[in-house]
Parts: C-alpha cells; structure tokens; sequence
C-alpha cells in the first residue's frame, strides 16, 4: 500500500473510531468493535495508534479541529453582537437532532477517561475557551445596549460552559430534544438573549 493510501485508510478510520466513541462512549467501545467497524486488522491499529488512549486522544484532536473550532471561531473572532445568538442557534440546532449524543470532547473529558492527562486538559483548555468567548461576546453585547449590565460576563461565561457540559451529559444518556432545547433557552436566558418569538 503506498503512502498515500495508508494514510486515507488511517484517516477513515480515524473518524470511524471517532463516530463510534461519540454515539456510544470510550469507556463502552471495545478495539473488537473498531476492528469490525472499520474493517482493519487489529494489527494496523495498533501499528497507527499502540494503544486506546492515543487512539482517543488524536479523535479528540480531530473532533477539535472538525467541529469544536469552526463552531466557536466566528463567536471568538467576530466584533458582532449578532455572534452570540448565532452560537446559542447552533447549539439549539445541535440538541434538536434526535441522534444527538453531546460534545464529543465534553463527554469524553467529563468522564473517567478524564484521568487521562491528555484529554483532561483538552476539556479544561475546551471549557475555558467557552468562558472567554461568551464573556468577550457578553461585553460586546453591552457595550451595543443588547444585553442588560446587571449581566456579569465572566459568571455568563462559566454559566455557558456548564450547559454545554450539562446538556452533553443528559444526551448521551438519551434525554429528550425537548428537555434539552429547554436548557439551551436557559442559557441563552444567563447571557441576556431571549430566543426569537418568546416574550
């Protein structure tokens, strides 16, 4: 197989090994069930990745670049107060989908695989880049009168990012769209956004 192919093959497995982490958790798929998903030899997995743990490291890394970061970069990047309400619709879009099993990277770090330095990190370093980015935006938001001052940025900020934790745990343990559409309009609530058509 030339190197060009080897590397195809490892990025498709990759992000099968990454879609079966996130719909049903590290700590629950086995090697055997990557192996029969992505249909290669458990030797090549482990020449590619000698163990679990690198293997779950680098879908996170992935994860972060694929989704984590073009979601959170226009909310970062944009002087807009717009920005914020965009965020909170994507999420909303996110909970709304039935096969929605939470922030992959939230899950993940949140659970005992949390023990893992690597990937304690990468959800400290996740949740931390929340907190500054709706505190950034939540000033913005005052400073063009769309959002109350009794609104403390940093507290929105923290309060954010402990939904987004809170709402990736109940959906991978199968809550309801509706419960957690419900959260999201708290959120958007504790950074002084209400959500289009409610008083």
């Amino acid at each position: 197989m030339r190197n060009e192919e080897a590397e195809t093959l490892r990025s498709e497995v990759l992000w099968k090994a990454m879609v079966l982490f996130w719909e049903k958790g590290v700590a629950e798929t086995s090697y055997s069930e990557i192996v029969e998903a992505t249909r290669t030899s458990r030797k090549a997995l482990y020449g590619w990745w000698p163990d679990k743990a690198s293997l779950v490291r680098e879908t996170l890394r992935v994860y972060q670049e694929g989704v984590l970061n073009p979601t959170l970069t226009p909310l970062i990047e944009t002087g807009s107060p717009e920005a914020l309400e965009r965020f909170w619709n994507l999420i909303e879009a996110a909970v709304s989908s039935e096969s929605w099993r939470g922030c992959y990277l939230c899950r993940t770090g949140s659970s005992r695989v949390a023990e893992d330095e690597v990937v304690a990190q990468m959800f400290h370093d996740h949740v931390a880049r929340i907190e500054k980015a709706v505190a950034s935006m939540i000033a913005v938001r005052q400073q063009h009168g769309r959002c109350p001052e009794h609104i403390e940025p940093s507290v929105a900020g923290q309060a954010s990012a402990a939904f987004i934790v809170l709402m990736s745990a109940l959906a991978a343990s199968g809550a309801e769209a509706e419960g957690l559409s419900r959260l999201v309009d708290s959120a958007r609530e504790s950074c002084g956004i209400k959500r289009a058509g409610r008083s």
